[in-house]
């Protein structure tokens, strides 16, 4: 990855990859459970389930496409969905301040840019 490159031998990179590392596996479950993020083919949906951005997606698909105000069982969906989405949301809000901010705190200590702008003229490496 990006981050890997740019910290190549320097000393201070493991414990900073490490640190990524795991911050990485605490974001992929949410992000998993937000959207699909194995579709990468047309044919991916046949092989992988919608998440949840999907399944709101489609109930708005359904709700839409009524001329009448959504049914109960539209309203039980949403809700249960709307649940869901906001366990996801917590889950994000723990790992951002706990972790994130744990992360971020070890790059400056380490006075590690984390973010560099490459100037347009310059080819990226």
């Amino acid at each position: 990855n990006d981050l890997t490159k740019r910290l190549g031998n320097d000393a201070r990179g493991q414990q900073i990859q490490t640190a990524a590392q795991a911050l990485d596996r605490s974001m992929m479950p949410i992000e998993e459970e937000l959207i699909q993020v194995k579709w990468k083919a047309t044919q991916d949906p046949l092989n992988w389930p919608m998440k949840l951005n999907n399944l709101l997606t489609s109930l708005g698909g359904v709700v839409e496409s009524a001329d009448s105000a959504p049914t109960s069982q539209s309203l039980a969906v949403f809700r249960e969905l709307s649940e869901r989405v906001e366990r996801q949301v917590a889950a994000w809000r723990a790992v951002q301040g706990q972790q994130l901010k744990a992360f971020n705190d070890l790059v400056r200590a380490q006075e590690i840019p984390a973010v560099l702008v490459v100037e347009a003229s310059q080819p990226p490496d």
